[in-house]
């Protein structure tokens, strides 16, 4: 089931992808389902506050909920579209590595191949930024529209082996 506000998708192939206009009330963008699995692999929560015009804080938490602890690839991308460039940050991740990418719009935290034992991690940052939006051109799916002010995303990328 997609929202009524969803005025173009593409879901054929192994990408999907949608474009709509946020309403300012809370909604559901998307209600799935896939076959012959029970639960999400990795779950997680978000949480963004601003400290300051140039500074962020950023929480993000995962919870693996599969029984498989293997990956060929686990990574987590946060774009910070339309803030400026990431101009410093301090990061402190329970596994894993963070880097800024090489646009200096985003970061990633490479999670590796496993979850520790416990199965939860978490990432706790302050990001500073540069502020000067000007540099910053469209990407080509339009992301830097959406994150504006408080707008913000966490993109989980994983694969398990078969």
């Amino acid at each position: 089931m997609i929202a009524p506000n969803v005025h173009s998708n593409d879901i054929e192939g192994k990408n999907k992808k949608l474009s709509f206009n946020p309403t300012f009330e809370e909604f559901n963008l998307v209600h799935y389902q896939i076959k012959g699995v029970n639960t999400i692999p990795i779950s997680g929560i978000f949480q963004m506050r601003q400290i300051s015009s140039r500074e962020i804080s950023i929480l993000v938490k995962l919870r693996l909920n599969i029984q498989t602890n293997n990956f060929d690839n686990c990574q987590v991308n946060i774009p910070f579209f339309n803030k400026g460039r990431v101009y410093d940050y301090n990061s402190n991740p329970t596994c894993g590595a963070v880097k800024i990418n090489n646009d200096q719009t985003s970061i990633t935290w490479d999670i590796g191949k496993k979850f520790p034992g416990n199965k939860d991690i978490a990432l706790a940052a302050e990001i500073t930024f540069d502020n000067d939006i000007s540099r910053i051109s469209l990407d080509k799916d339009g992301d830097n529209l959406f994150c504006t002010g408080k707008n913000c995303y966490v993109e989980v990328i994983f694969d398990i082996p078969n």
